[in-house]
């Protein structure tokens, strides 16, 4: 039956996955240790656009009216923003927990954010 789906090959003994599977696959597992191990602290999650970079200055803002000492991390890579489960950046990160995804928030959602999280 050609014409109504694809032939499957027969994997070759001994190989289950392709070489890339298995290293995104090690990526991702250590991406989601780093997640655990850096749970505390706000972060901006984002792909180098115009939109995360502007969520990185607006979160830095706020962070230098309500805490001077503290700063938000920016995290750009794919299987990082993956382990948090984000689908649509920039995202807001706020003590491991994911408050905003998919657009800039402004300055008094992103200050509401922070003193509902501490």
């Amino acid at each position: 039956m050609f014409l109504f789906g694809r032939r499957r090959e027969k994997p070759l003994a001994g190989h289950t996955k392709c070489p890339a599977e298995r290293n995104a696959s090690a990526a991702l597992r250590a991406a989601e240790d780093f997640i655990a191990d850096h749970r505390n602290g706000v972060k901006v999650l984002g792909t180098d656009t115009a939109s995360c970079a502007a969520l990185k200055e607006t979160v830095d803002d706020v962070l230098a009216q309500l805490s001077p000492a503290e700063h938000s991390e920016y995290i750009g890579d794919v299987y990082k923003i993956a382990a948090y489960g984000v689908m649509h950046t920039p995202a807001l990160v706020i003590d491991g927990q994911v408050v905003c995804t998919g657009r800039v928030p402004s300055k008094n959602e992103i200050a509401s954010f922070i003193k509902k999280r501490r």
